[in-house]
């Protein structure tokens, strides 16, 4: 997975986000292996998050237990302190951000003709 090397857009929201409301005993989300660094906005407040990898996280990562291996590291972005997620708790209608699962979604795979 390849991401912008700046991880706000011009909106201020971050380009790429994962959250999670797993909390079994397995690793909830892990990355290994690349080549190139990732920029991610990570919360997942219950589960084990995971990165091994000889390449850079950028971004933010909230996990119950975080787990980081490799020559790489977790490089914080400063920019995310500003970057907006939804609602505000502050100003406008009030409304504080959530996040609301709608339902899942199908979509069959594609049949080949070979």
């Amino acid at each position: 997975m390849y991401t912008p090397d700046n991880g706000v857009t011009d909106q201020g929201k971050p380009v790429f986000s994962i959250y999670s409301s797993y909390n079994g005993n397995d690793t909830g989300i892990e990355f290994s292996g690349g080549t190139r660094e990732l920029y991610a906005v990570i919360y997942a407040p219950l589960t084990k998050v995971k990165v091994t990898s000889a390449v850079g996280f950028k971004g933010s990562i909230l996990g119950d237990t975080v787990i980081v291996s490799g020559a790489g590291g977790i490089h914080f972005d400063t920019a995310l302190n500003e970057a907006s997620f939804g609602g505000s708790s502050s100003g406008g209608n009030g409304s504080a951000s959530k996040l609301v699962f709608k339902g899942w979604r199908f979509t069959p795979v594609e049949q080949s003709n070979e």
